[in-house]
């Protein structure tokens, strides 16, 4: 993940394939990020904090905080739509 000036912000080596999708909380202090690989993670920091992984649904499509950061939204390659209480890991 790059800064807009081009300065590398971090790393995100949990993923085992390319990463589809990223999202920022909206207080900007949480990553969540989807891969191709099935993988959600939520990256606050340096700390990583793997999400459940979807069922047997395929790539992740995108991942998305709803306004007030806590529920992310995860749509995954078979359509399905999944929603994950990031207060509650």
């Amino acid at each position: 993940v790059f800064a807009p000036d081009g300065r590398p912000l971090r790393e995100l080596a949990r993923h085992r394939t390319n990463v589809r999708s990223l999202a920022w909380s909206a207080d900007g202090a949480t990553l969540a990020s989807g891969g191709e690989d099935g993988r959600v993670g939520v990256w606050t920091g340096n700390e990583f904090d793997p999400a459940p992984n979807p069922p047997d649904g395929g790539p992740v499509r995108f991942v998305e905080f709803a306004p007030g950061g806590r529920v992310l939204a995860v749509s995954v390659g078979n359509g399905d739509v999944l929603f994950w209480d990031t207060a509650a890991r």
